[in-house]
């Protein structure tokens, strides 16, 4: 008997949402920024017309990644992240 599984949810948001707001996280992490990051995307957008998931920053770095469909937000959403999410410094690679 075959197991049907229902794919990750990271595959169907790619395919859900057209629109991609990918931002590094810092060394230390986001803290207690990730709490108002969705409250604050819950008011703009609605649930339901966002996802976040983890993503990654070559070489080496962490990052999240905002998926949605409103391309008015877009603006309002980085401007949001860079008012409030540390600029990452990216520490030297060794090698």
């Amino acid at each position: 008997m075959a197991i049907r599984r229902s794919p990750p949810a990271i595959w169907t948001d790619s395919r859900r949402f057209r629109i991609k707001v990918k931002f590094a996280i810092p060394w230390n992490g986001l803290g207690r920024v990730t709490d108002d990051l969705h409250r604050f995307l819950q008011e703009r957008l609605g649930r339901g017309n966002y996802a976040v998931h983890p993503d990654d920053w070559a070489p080496h770095m962490q990052a999240s990644a905002i998926h949605m469909d409103d391309h008015a937000a877009v603006g309002d959403v980085i401007a949001w992240l860079e008012a409030r999410v540390p600029a990452v410094d990216r520490e030297p690679s060794v090698g």
